[in-house]
């Protein structure tokens, strides 16, 4: 029901007169009043109060404080259009039809075609505003709406479908939706542009709003505060849904600023988040949250109140999810995780770890105001009043979600149960089965170990997905191996990188917590790249700083080569922002060589390309410093990285002739402390790491005559002694530098049959020279 939908003059003027006689007879009444903080992309742990050591949210922290934190809340979907119908309605995305972000995304060429689904709620529907409605209360819509149907990309060229769906914008905005009110709510997915003044005036009612020393977000909570000052003597039921923190990631300027200055004034600190402009979003959301709150305190509300904060999906970009697998719109807990912060009279302080979900807070709310409860409308939500009040819990119910559309990942249903969470990929097949009591972060897929639990759940899962009448991916009868295949995001960003490729390297600036500020990452494609084949990758170690190339260019020698087409390599050159010794110097968190590749390129390069993802898809090769590097890295990673090709390694800081106080001189340097210095030297790593690389010979190390042979040999000596099969080749004096010649035979090593290098491996290793 959609009250100010098709009402006639007379029945219009009698419903108003019988709204007004509610609302009177509500506040007479003592109803408590009902705010909701519906933030953007605000994923699990990105608040203080949860993990974040960065972001900075006094005023959000001080709400948890005073109410009930959950530690387990779930979004009703990994992608915003169908989080927020499932929050409005009470019903899941795939029981409502409602799956995927309106309009969606472009594909081309997938191997499924997602079905005719929906990209509005149905008129018949019964929102929780208007349930609030009915119980007399003043009702206000302030930020992302989302839910106007727009074409999908299938229909763009359909005039008669467009000219449909033109027709049901209005009867789709908030204001026909059970809201009084409007402010800044229409078929917008993301603020664009439009954070900062003037721009943000073009959204609804926001036209004279804001002066030039504002952001959309202050501008909303403006709007929100002049509802509550207007309606302080109604119930009132205000429902923020904030722009911020999607992307684009901006914030104020002056607060940028300051969170620069705030990663500049403390090197040492273990921020995991660090983004300047998501810290200044953050930070402006939080100050709103106080400025309602204070507001709520002048007109005597606060303490006849309900406060709701909660997210409506994962956090966009890895870069904030650290904790968990996956990101927004993936199956993963980065994806469904949330914050849930509730609030107000009879709320117990405290934390839960029982898990709920979106579509519990319709009915949860109409309980806490003690209004009827309607449950042939929120079908899939359950009352948690019993939780919030500590005066008992509820029962164990399995959680579930569907997609059966591509965007951030493939289509997939999967369900939590128990701790247990099973995965189902429509495409191929592919089952995923984690107990996330045991590995919160998915670590551990069981699906082949636990087979029994994963056909149980799968079992459940279907039948749920036929109990709701879901809409399932369709096979796509016209699907073509050969040809391209993606989304048209990835199409357009792979041929811009294309267009702007550096040398012929696609190049990017990224910012690591394990560096000195930003680096750059170059990145070299095979020729004839396919975003459906899956690509080793072939890591091209530095000897110097980024910038400096004394002794050539390993990715330009590669290139030249013909290596990255010959043996279709992504090849990948990583940046650092002073000498690298690929080891984490234990003083200097700038320093931190080895996590800057470890925990920020090699994700970077995971998350954007085509990759083998375990440790056979990952290759090494250096030489002096990077040969050090190469060596040690695989030493020390071994489930990482699969062979390593280390010439001229720069050994002799630690089995070579060089002067203690050089050698002191350079462990204060690379290292920070002896410790650190032992614990990493190559010597020892192959007395202690060795046997973990296994019977295969997985480390071809190069040797040179000249000054520096003396380590290298010293380093065969102790590989052989401690007979770990390996690759030794001593060479007539070469040139320090990467056109000297030895690049070909480090290429047959790391990309030959495996079983040959083996023998080859072995036979050689006990011939030093």
């Amino acid at each position: 029901m959609n009250y100010n939908h098709r009402l006639g003059f007379a029945a219009g003027l009698l419903f108003t007169v019988v709204l007004s006689t509610t609302s009177v007879l509500a506040q007479q009444a003592g109803l408590p009043n009902v705010v909701v903080f519906l933030v953007d992309d605000l994923g699990a742990d990105e608040l203080a109060c949860y993990a974040s050591k960065f972001h900075e949210t006094p005023n959000i922290d001080a709400l948890a404080g005073r109410g009930m934190r959950f530690t387990h809340a779930y979004s009703g979907s990994t992608l915003c259009s169908p989080s927020r119908a499932a929050l409005l309605t009470g019903r899941s995305p795939a029981r409502l039809h409602l799956t995927d972000w309106i309009p969606g995304q472009q594909q081309i060429n997938r191997k499924t075609v997602a079905p005719d689904w929906q990209t509005w709620i149905d008129r018949d529907r019964v929102l929780l505003p208007e349930a609030m409605k009915e119980q007399g209360y003043s009702t206000c819509f302030v930020g992302k709406w989302h839910l106007v149907p727009q074409p999908k990309p299938t229909e763009q060229d359909n005039r008669i479908r467009i000219a449909e769906l033109a027709a049901m914008y209005q009867d789709c905005m908030p204001e026909n939706n059970g809201f009084d009110e409007n402010f800044g709510g229409d078929h917008s997915a993301n603020q664009g542009r439009r954070f900062l003044f003037p721009a943000f005036r073009n959204f609804p009612r926001l036209e004279d709003k804001g002066t030039e020393e504002d952001c959309l977000t202050d501008v909303l909570t403006d709007c929100a505060v002049d509802f509550l000052e207007r309606k302080q003597d109604d119930p009132f039921f205000l429902y923020l849904s904030y722009y911020t923190v999607h992307s684009p990631i901006t914030g104020k300027p002056e607060y940028v600023k300051k969170y620069e200055q705030k990663l500049a004034d403390n090197p040492n600190a273990d921020y995991y988040m660090n983004s300047p402009g998501k810290a200044a979003m953050i930070q402006s959301l939080d100050e709103s949250v106080g400025r309602v709150t204070s507001k709520l305190k002048d007109i005597g509300q606060l303490e006849n109140t309900l406060i709701i904060f909660t997210g409506d999906n994962g956090s966009q970009g890895n870069e904030f999810v650290v904790n968990y697998r996956g990101n927004k719109g993936t199956a993963y807990e980065g994806g469904t995780r949330v914050p849930l912060i509730v609030a107000g009279p009879r709320i117990q302080t405290g934390i839960s770890d029982v898990p709920t979900i979106a579509m519990d807070l319709y009915p949860t709310i109409l309980s806490y105001i003690q209004a009827p409860a309607k449950p042939e409308e929120h079908l899939d939500g359950v009352d948690i009043m019993p939780l919030l009040t500590g005066l008992g819990t509820i029962e164990n119910r399995p959680l579930y979600w569907h997609y059966p559309h591509y965007d951030e990942t493939m289509p997939f249903s999967s369900a939590i149960d128990d701790g247990w969470k099973v995965i189902r990929y429509p495409d191929d097949g592919k089952v995923e089965l984690y107990n996330l009591n045991d590995d919160p972060r998915e670590q551990v897929d069981l699906a082949a170990t636990k087979p029994e639990k994963a056909e149980s759940m799968v079992k459940n899962l279907n039948e749920y997905l036929s109990a709701v009448d879901a809409q399932l991916a369709i096979p796509n009868p016209g699907y073509d191996p050969a040809a391209f295949s993606g989304g048209i995001r990835d199409f357009r960003i792979w041929d811009q990188g294309q267009k702007n490729a550096d040398g012929g390297f696609h190049t990017y600036q990224v910012w690591s917590p394990h560096q000195a500020g930003r680096t750059r990452l170059r990145i070299l494609l095979p020729d004839n790249f396919d975003l459906r084949k899956r690509y080793r990758v072939l890591y091209v170690l530095p000897v110097h700083e980024d910038g400096v190339d004394k002794h050539g260019d390993g990715l330009v020698e590669i290139k030249k080569y013909g290596y990255h087409n010959r043996h279709q390599l992504i090849c990948v050159a990583p940046g650092y922002t002073s000498k690298p010794w690929f080891a984490d110097h234990d003083l200097n968190p700038t320093k931190h060589d080895e996590s800057h590749l470890l925990k920020t390129v090699i994700p970077f390069i995971e998350k954007r390309y085509p990759v083998q993802t375990d440790f056979r898809g990952r290759l090494l090769i250096g030489f002096s410093k990077s040969g050090w590097g190469a060596a040690a890295l695989l030493l020390r990673n071994p489930d990482v990285f699969y062979r390593a090709a280390a010439w001229d390694s720069g050994v002799r800081v630690d089995t070579g002739p060089i002067e203690e106080s050089e050698r002191t001189k350079r462990i204060d340097r690379e290292w920070g402390s002896v410790k650190n210095f032992e614990a990493n030297r190559l010597s020892n790593l192959i007395r202690t790491r060795g046997k973990e690389l296994g019977d295969e010979a997985r480390l071809f190390y190069f040797n040179t005559q000249g000054a520096r042979a003396i380590g290298g040999v010293e380093i065969h000596r102790i590989l052989v002694e401690n007979q770990i099969p390996h690759r030794y080749l001593m060479e007539p004096h070469r040139k320090h530098a990467w056109d000297s010649g030895w690049i070909p035979e480090a290429m047959a090593f790391l990309v030959g049959d495996e079983n040959t290098n083996e023998a080859e491996g072995k036979a050689r290793s006990g011939n030093p020279y």
